[in-house]
């Protein structure tokens, strides 16, 4: 769920949700409900990953949580990582990643010949950096809050309804959203 607030944030500028709403209240709730629904569906990729380290923790026992965290952290960061550059890309040059932009940072002198230096090199090394340790303060921070709600007698009783519930109405929403645009 942080990770999900994470990416919706980064995201969000690049939603006209004001444009939206002032066209009518439905509009701006379906392209709400999309904007919501996407940034789930980028995290469906480091979700599985680490839910995978997580079951070959069965395999070996001493390194499941340092394998498992480890996958978390750099699934998560790269996750938003890449939806940063692309807000980034998208306010520079109005185009999200593409073919094209991906053919430029692969070709040897393609971000050269926009004028990247040293400098914006090891710029974007520290905002990856930046990433990858709010992924590891992320992750510290829904460990404690598990440990300080686990003792509560109801959590455990009470967990698989909310999230059964999000799970289904986030499939919906997903299914609404591709239908609607089908």
């Amino acid at each position: 769920m942080l990770n999900l607030l994470l990416c919706a944030g980064i995201t969000s500028q690049t939603v006209g949700l004001r444009i939206a709403f002032q066209d009518s209240f439905l509009s701006g709730l379906f392209i709400t409900l999309t904007w919501l629904t996407y940034s789930a569906t980028y995290l469906i990729p480091a979700i599985l990953m680490t839910l995978l380290a997580w079951l070959a923790g069965y395999f070996w026992p001493r390194a499941r949580l340092m394998t498992t965290n480890g996958t978390a952290i750099i699934t998560m960061g790269l996750t938003t990582l890449l939806l940063y550059a692309n807000y980034k890309i998208f306010s520079l040059y109005g185009t999200y990643i593409n073919g094209f932009i991906i053919n430029l940072v692969i070709t040897p002198g393609g971000i050269d010949s926009l004028g990247g230096s040293t400098a914006s090199s090891a710029g974007f090394g520290l905002i990856a950096i930046g990433f990858f340790t709010a992924q590891a303060f992320l992750l510290w921070l829904a460990t404690q809050l598990v440990k300080k709600f686990a003792n509560k007698p109801d959590f455990i009783n009470v967990t698989p309804i909310p999230f059964l519930s999000l799970t289904i109405i986030f499939a919906m929403f997903v299914i609404g959203v591709h239908f609607t645009y089908a």
